[in-house]
């Protein structure tokens, strides 16, 4: 997939707007952020992948400051008859 685009300036800087396909194509869709490389001839962009809970207690931390509040045990909402006849819990 190939496009013309049109280099653009913005402030002392430059930018390209990228067509949604070819983010879609490159799996840069939904990338937050991107890694920019520069290569013989050209730029390369690829996405900067997340750590897995990466930032999870920021965002804990970030809500409980404002006000929210933790409440009962997240998963009990999410068990399923296998949960019942499968498994033996440990009493608390």
């Amino acid at each position: 997939m190939t496009h013309e685009l049109i280099l653009q300036p913005i402030g002392k800087s430059w930018g390209v707007i990228l067509p949604e396909e070819m983010l879609e194509a490159a799996g840069l869709r939904d990338a937050h952020k991107v890694s920019v490389q520069v290569i013989a001839g050209g730029i390369f962009l690829s996405a900067v992948h997340r750590k897995p809970r990466e930032g999870w207690a920021e965002s804990i931390d970030a809500y409980l400051a404002a006000g929210g509040k933790l409440e009962g045990d997240v998963f009990e909402a999410m068990s399923n008859q296998s949960d019942e006849t499968h498994w033996t819990w440990p009493e608390k």
